[in-house]
Order: structure tokens, then sequence, then C-alpha cells
């Protein structure tokens, strides 16, 4: 076979990568790290900012994924991470030949790619998703049921869906059924999409069925092109948070609820909701699931929306909680009194006298 020639038109328009990078670095890194710091080049040529949630938008990473990209290349000294005080991430820099070479060689790594530009590059956290579309619905008539039954089209996905179910379709599945093709507007294509993504998620029931049909109804989905792209994004989504909550097993429809009602009902960002994942994985080993979720409820509740609007009401909150201060004179008592009647060989003496401690 012969050999490739590579021209190129527009010799002003291109991003500098050094050969040092191609032959010591792009075979060691994965899809993810290599899409973010070619990104990030192509950002630095141009002159434009970018942030953490643009980048993750950009490949459908998550944020974390690109969180982890700019760890790999700070390791070998291909850029520089800034954070503020709150330990966040709020600069990128891209050092010059100099510095790179000079700290690649100081930690005995090899030298990386030189790049002549020295840019910060803000990091702008995610806003906050806008209230969904609150959607209303009614009651069809067992007319308009039996008119929708005759159309063929209709017909075919109740039958398919009887098929996937294994039973026969209650008043209430053709309810909804009805509700997510004629107030939803799904198309017959749509709906047989939706139908197979829910089952083939392991989730047989309309119930289900219907919360998806509007989150997509309400994220603007109208064809199944649409749908599969969003359903890739949400599947990562579902298995960032168990993970994060340290669950390795098949999701069950419960969990899978939760995350809808945070994802879509409550509008939070993937960010937001990992936080709150990780301080349930910190304060218990069970039920992390429901502990998270009322972690999100009361944030949701409160207004909050954003890591830095939730840090600032936990430091308001610290800052107005009395510290070092012992335990309540009643419940000091019933400390020492559970102490005691653990005990086989209570001391009714010594019990008498530490309660008095407290009086």
């Amino acid at each position: 076979m012969s050999r490739l020639t590579i021209f190129k038109e527009n010799p002003s328009d291109c991003v500098r990568i050094s050969t040092q990078f191609i032959d010591q670095y792009l075979a060691g890194a994965n899809d993810a790290q290599i899409k973010v710091y070619l990104y990030l080049l192509r950002m630095v040529s141009a002159s434009l900012p970018t942030s953490i949630s643009d980048i993750a938008d950009k490949f459908n990473l998550t944020e974390r994924d690109v969180e982890r990209a700019l760890a790999y290349w700070e390791k070998f000294g291909l850029l520089e991470i800034e954070y503020d005080k709150k330990g966040e991430i709020c600069a990128l820099q891209l050092p010059s030949d100099k510095d790179a070479v000079q700290k690649a060689q100081s930690q005995n790594q090899p030298q990386p790619q030189a790049v002549a530009t020295i840019l910060p590059l803000p990091v702008k956290e995610a806003p906050a998703k806008a209230e969904p579309e609150k959607v209303q619905k009614r009651e069809f008539s067992r007319d308009e049921l039996k008119a929708l039954k005759q159309q063929e089209s209709f017909s075919q996905i109740l039958f398919a869906t009887e098929t996937y179910f294994g039973r026969p379709l209650t008043s209430t599945d053709l309810q909804k059924f009805a509700f997510i093709h004629e107030e939803l507007a799904f198309s017959e294509e749509l709906m047989e999409y939706l139908v197979e993504y829910c089952v083939g998620a392991g989730h047989k029931d309309m119930r289900y069925i219907e919360k998806v049909a509007i989150a997509w109804h309400q994220a603007g989905i109208k064809t199944v092109a649409q749908a599969k792209n969003r359903s890739s994004r949400y599947e990562k989504i579902v298995y960032n948070v168990m993970q994060a909550l340290g669950r390795r097993s098949e999701v069950t429809q419960t969990e899978a609820d939760y995350i809808l009602k945070w994802y879509h009902e409550y509008g939070f960002s993937e960010t937001v909701i990992l936080h709150a994942c990780e301080k349930a994985v910190l304060s218990t080993e069970k039920n992390r699931i429901t502990y998270t979720d009322g972690i999100l409820k009361n944030w949701h509740a409160s207004g909050l929306k954003t890591i830095s609007q939730i840090q600032k009401a936990e430091e308001k909150r610290a800052q107005s909680t009395p510290q070092n201060m012992g335990p309540s004179p009643k419940n000091a008592m019933g400390m020492v009194h559970n102490q005691y009647i653990r005990r086989d060989d209570t001391d009714i003496d010594a019990l008498e006298k530490e309660l008095l401690k407290y009086k």
C-alpha cells in the first residue's frame, strides 16, 4: 500500500501540536483525555474561554470525566490547574515551552508539548436548569379511547406493549397511552421507541413509561433520533449516580424514579446530584438513595440550584450554629442511662451518681 501525502489548505486555521505529544503521550491517553486536551488547544489558539460544563456537553462526557482528564494532563505538566478558596477549578494555564520542559525534567517525566501562549481559561459553573414545563392531564372518554384503538398504527403499539409486558393493558394503561399520544403529541414511531427503551431498561410499567415520556416532552424531544441522543446521556447519568452511591448492581425501577425526579422534576445538574451523593456516602452505609433524596428535596425546597449556592447556605448555617457545645442535660442523662442499662451487672449507686451530675 502506498504512503499518504497530507496537505493542508489554510495554514493559519490550525492548532499547533508537537511531535512529542504524538510520540510520547498519544498512545497512553484514553479518548476523553485526548479530546479534552485537543479542545483546550483549539480554544487557546482562538483566544476563547470555555468551561467544564461546556467541554462535557461538547463531547457527551460527565463533568467528572473532564476533571479527571485535566488532572491527567496536569500530572505530565501539560497544563496547570488553578483552584479557588473553595477548592473548585477556576482557571487553566497551558505552560510555555521553557516552563513545561523544566517542570517535566524536574519530575523525571518525558518533556511535554510546548505551547507558546499562556491563557487562563475561566471555568464557569453550569447554569441552573430552568423549571420544567407543567403538563396538564385529562381523562379520555370511552369513545376517544375506542377511536384511538381503531387506528392501526396505535393499535400495533398497544399490541407490542402487551407482548413486552406479558399481560393485557388495563384501562389506566390505555389512558396513559392516550395522554402520551394526544397531549404530549408523540408520533407512533416515538411511542414505539419509548416503549422499547423503557422495557429494554427493565421497566415494564406504564407509570415509568409515562414519566419518561413527560421528561422527553419537557426537553423538547420530537424525534426518535433526539430521544436516542438523550437516552444515551441519561443512562450515563444513572450509571454515574449509582456508582457514586457505591452501587454496582442493576438499577431498580424505584432508584431510576428517584434519579428521574432529581434530574427532570427538580431540575438539578449532574454535578449537584453527585455532590449530594457524596454527602450521603459520608453519612450512611444504608439507604443512600433515600438519604440523597432527602438532601436534594431540602435543597429544592430552599431554592438552591448550584454548588456555590449550596456552599454559601452551608457556611451561613455553620456560622449560626453554636460551636463546642456539649450535649444537653436531657441528652446527656439519656447517654448515661443507655451506657448503664446495656450492662448486665448494673451498678445502681454508680448510675445514680452519674445522673446527679446533670441535675
